[in-house]
């Protein structure tokens, strides 16, 4: 079900490259996009294989006690270099109750939520994977921009309307 969510929100914001974490409940939700959205357009991340010394790609973000050090890290970084503004009022709050708990872990107060502060540090790891997204398929078709897709439609109902207005007199 997640997964039919996610590829909906891609769909709607332009057919965006989707990131998510392949940890727990991650992993299903990636199994069920790999059946419904195209895979270049799901985040992989590079793995070293030490022993033959290659790496590969592998589908998802994979969160750890090290990365999600550096995703909060990336995130100040961001704020304060102004590279990054923050407009959600609900996310504003999430950074405003995540903290460091006694064992030194960012995460949320007690009673307080962080999935939009790990989604936008995730979305900014890929990012900083890879800036351009340049490895995609050639464009064949220019999918429409829905904004303007609805102003087209909108103006289509206004002139039947106008003509049924003209007919009618």
């Amino acid at each position: 079900l997640v997964g039919i969510e996610v590829k909906t929100l891609a769909v709607a914001y332009n057919n965006g490259i989707i990131g998510v974490e392949s940890n727990n409940q991650g992993i299903a939700t990636l199994n069920k996009l790999k059946e419904i959205y195209p895979l270049w357009k799901i985040y992989h991340r590079e793995v070293l294989d030490e022993n033959f010394k290659t790496t590969t790609k592998k589908i998802g973000w994979q969160t750890s006690t090290a990365s999600r050090l550096v995703m909060v890290a990336d995130i100040l970084s961001f704020v304060r270099e102004h590279r990054l503004t923050i407009r959600s009022k609900k996310l504003i709050d999430e950074c405003l109750s995540f903290i460091r708990n006694k064992k030194g872990k960012p995460e949320a107060q007690q009673g307080c939520y962080d999935d939009r502060v790990m989604a936008m540090a995730v979305a900014l790891q890929m990012w900083k994977a890879n800036p351009s997204f340049v490895a995609h398929p050639p464009v064949l078709a220019q999918p429409m921009d829905w904004n303007r897709m609805h102003w087209e439609q909108r103006m289509k109902i206004k002139k039947a309307k106008i003509k049924i207005g003209y007919t009618a007199i």
